[in-house]
């Protein structure tokens, strides 16, 4: 969703300026008084009308700020309805091309849910620990992007880039905006590990994660649309403690950006 764009028509249209601003989750809770930030759509503070927009994958929560003084009561209800509305369809405007990226959103909406209410320890329902064989270790990477709200990354482009680069199938579950959770199989730690036979063993997966999400890293700022960054662990079985490792690595992103700024990949 291009939320300059809807910034920008509101101007127009009602002829009052909106500033887009940004903040921390805790930020919005402490003016809020929830402890889910998503709970609150919009608020007074400061004389200022704060309407929410999205929270992006590191945290960080968008919205529209009007002086308050402006704003009627009836535009204020138009403005909360439209953005409202805007939201449900960036949320819905997904053309599913095949049963596999169909299950995948569907699994996205069971992911954002448990996570929204803090229970990282469910196990994956049966019928996606199937589908995508949730049953067999992979390598997790958590993969967010900085690029402007006005591109669009498809679910088969990224998914198609990827193998490529791996060459081997990769799953790819789409979590918030600008943000992807990837499934590698096992095979892609014994494939460099045979590449890196003069290490010893107990170096050699944290030396392969490394050499792997640097060889990913760098395909992706030449080949995709903007800068990223990525967060890798150990081999999970996703069935098991897929939502766990998504808030581990959220986690070592949000650290890994904080206090080693300037690197792009944490591990």
């Amino acid at each position: 969703m291009n939320w300059d764009n809807i910034k920008v028509q509101l101007e127009q249209i009602l002829q009052i300026p909106f500033k887009k601003v940004k903040f921390t989750e805790e930020d919005w809770k402490k003016m809020t008084g929830v402890k889910l930030a998503n709970d609150v759509k919009n608020f007074s503070h400061n004389h200022q009308i704060i309407f929410f927009l999205y929270k992006d994958s590191k945290g960080y929560i968008y919205a529209l700020a009007v002086d308050e003084i402006l704003l009627t009561y009836t535009e204020h209800r138009l403005v909360s309805l439209l953005l409202e509305t805007s939201r449900d369809e960036a949320r819905n405007k997904v053309k599913f091309n095949t049963e596999e990226e169909r299950k995948m959103y569907a699994l996205r909406d069971w992911i954002e849910a448990r996570m929204k209410s803090g229970h990282t320890k469910y196990e994956v329902p049966e019928d996606y620990a199937n589908f995508f064989s949730f049953y067999s270790a992979k390598v997790p990477i958590l993969l967010t992007g900085d690029y402007s709200d006005s591109h669009q990354v498809s679910f088969q482009d990224l998914k198609k880039l990827l193998e490529s680069f791996f060459e081997t199938e990769i799953t790819v579950i789409p979590l918030q905006e600008k943000e992807w959770m990837i499934l590698g199989p096992e095979t892609l730690l014994i494939d460099s590990k045979e590449d890196q036979k003069s290490m010893q063993e107990d170096e050699t997966i944290e030396e392969s994660l490394s050499s792997m999400c640097s060889g990913l890293h760098e395909m992706m700022n030449n080949e995709w649309i903007g800068e990223s960054h990525l967060a890798v662990t150990y081999p999970i079985i996703p069935a098991k403690t897929l939502l766990a490792s998504i808030s581990e690595l959220r986690e070592t992103m949000l650290l890994g950006r904080t206090y080693h700024i300037g690197s792009n990949m944490v591990c």
